[in-house]
């Protein structure tokens, strides 16, 4: 566990393999446990791991108890399973972030989202892979975000998911939540994108040159109930 650790926008702190031809293999077999997990940290970056997930998920990353804080990035990652029988719950966890950059990474096989991130100001995610083929009964959806800003999904590849490759989830906010998704690939999978707004909330939305390969029906909204003052 990395813990209230920083690093500048020049010198972020570095977690990566020694040799960058054969990724460095990190895990944890605990019941519930995370294999990597970074706290209330700043300017990091994991590059070139292959990440083995049991129980909780691969990766959990929280910012600070409250606001957001804190600028991650994960590049060129493998997340899978340490037990094919026995899938993580999720593949990687971030709230509360300013930031959080995924780049190059590849998630196979988990319960419930691929990615999760919840409170964060901006999500960019450029060529990730959430491949739910190795056991379509089981991978749910493959890039959860709630409550952000701004989100870019580039080049991302979403196959063989039985809920939705992508939610966005927002709430009442001053500004409008902008949404962009381009040169993206969804095969089989129920519902590409799922919106689920609160009443009031604003989304600006742009989708160019994507692919849409059986798929259920391609955009779904839904509206949730925001939260009630008692």
């Amino acid at each position: 566990m990395l813990f209230r650790s920083q690093g500048t926008a020049d010198a972020p702190i570095l977690i990566t393999t020694g040799d960058p031809e054969v990724p460095t293999g990190i895990g944890s077999s605990e019941t519930g446990g995370w294999s990597l997990r970074l706290s209330d940290c700043d300017h990091v970056l994991v590059r070139g791991l292959l990440v083995m997930s049991a129980g909780a998920g691969g990766i959990e990353i929280s910012g600070p108890e409250k606001g957001r804080s804190g600028t991650i990035g994960l590049v060129d990652l493998q997340l899978l399973p340490s037990d094919p029988e026995a899938f993580p719950n999720q593949g990687v966890v971030a709230r509360g972030l300013d930031r959080i950059t995924i780049v190059g990474v590849r998630i196979r096989g988990w319960v419930t989202n691929a990615v999760r991130v919840t409170d964060t100001r901006m999500v960019d995610a450029r060529l990730i892979i959430s491949d739910g083929s190795i056991d379509e009964a089981t991978c749910r959806t493959g890039l959860l975000v709630e409550k952000s800003d701004r989100i870019l999904v580039d080049s991302g590849s979403f196959v063989g998911l039985t809920d939705s490759a992508i939610t966005i989830e927002t709430d009442k906010t001053a500004e409008p939540t902008q949404l962009r998704i381009f040169r993206s690939v969804f095969f089989r999978t129920k519902t590409p994108l799922l919106l689920r707004a609160e009443g009031g909330s604003r989304l600006e939305t742009l989708l160019k040159a994507n692919t849409y390969l059986e798929p259920g029906r391609l955009i779904a909204v839904e509206e949730i109930e925001g939260p009630t003052n008692s």
